[in-house]
């Protein structure tokens, strides 16, 4: 019985799961973040961030640099789930 409702709950879903998420930055921020952007719409520029390849702050005591970018600079950010 079990593997039988599990299998009409597996077959009433009607969107697929997405693989990735860019933010949709044309759309207004909410409490949640941005919404996502359609998959026809998402382009390869979305998960391209020039920020890595610039000079940093260099701290002297860790001797390590920081590059900072967020979901406005870095829309596939949103894919790592790590923009909210």
């Amino acid at each position: 019985m079990l593997s039988l409702s599990a299998s009409i709950l597996t077959a009433s879903l009607l969107q697929p799961l997405q693989d990735f998420f860019v933010a949709d930055l044309n759309v207004t921020f909410s409490v949640n973040g941005y919404p996502c952007k359609p998959i026809s719409q998402v382009t390869s520029e979305d998960f391209f961030f020039d920020g890595l390849s610039k000079e940093g702050k260099t701290f002297a005591i860790f001797r390590a640099s920081l590059a900072v970018g967020n979901v406005q600079t870095f829309p596939g950010l949103l894919t790592l789930r790590g923009s909210q």
